[in-house]
């Protein structure tokens, strides 16, 4: 019986998981594959997931700015070797590797506080674990979660709408 249990419960907390994947990319408008793997990786450095999706959202936001003309923002990409015309092409996964790559190799405290400030906002603390450890750390946990994780945007899916029929269900049973 106790077997069984753990059987339920492990299914019932993947499922959860995934479904919050699939609330979290919703927020973020980022893949659930990159959600995940993004979080997968940060959790290997003390950032949570939802961190991890704050300061990705906030990346995201910083990025639309800097692709629409917005000057202060193009010049604190370009100060960590990014060049603006570059961001179009990079998924999220992959620009965050590259400002880890910048924040990793550079020794000045207060300068990655503030462009770390003006990309992630408040998040900025959450993720700076992450950061420091430089690209390639983050591109090979990146890898690992791609790889062996079995998240897919079907998956995802599956794990919400069985969530919702799941909530549907428990209204019903207490409309009773």
């Amino acid at each position: 019986v106790l077997a069984g249990d753990a059987r339920e419960l492990l299914a019932k907390s993947t499922i959860d998981a995934q479904d919050k994947l699939n609330d979290l990319s919703k927020s973020t408008f980022v893949a659930v594959e990159t959600i995940g793997a993004l979080g997968f990786a940060g959790s290997q450095s003390g950032t949570n997931l939802e961190g991890m999706a704050k300061a990705i959202g906030n990346l995201n936001q910083n990025t639309a700015l800097a692709l629409g003309g917005n000057e202060e923002m193009g010049q604190v990409f370009r100060n960590m070797n990014i060049a603006v015309s570059e961001l179009r092409n990079l998924s999220p996964d992959e620009l965050f590797a590259k400002i880890s790559d910048a924040f990793s190799s550079s020794q000045d405290e207060a300068v990655k506080a503030a462009y770390g400030a003006k990309l992630f906002g408040k998040a900025y603390q959450e993720v700076l674990p992450t950061l420091d450890e430089g690209g390639d750390k983050l591109r090979k946990n990146i890898q690992y979660y791609k790889q062996f994780s079995g998240v897919t945007a079907e998956s995802v899916a599956k794990a919400d709408a069985f969530n919702d029929e799941m909530d549907r269900m428990g209204a019903r049973m207490e409309a009773s």
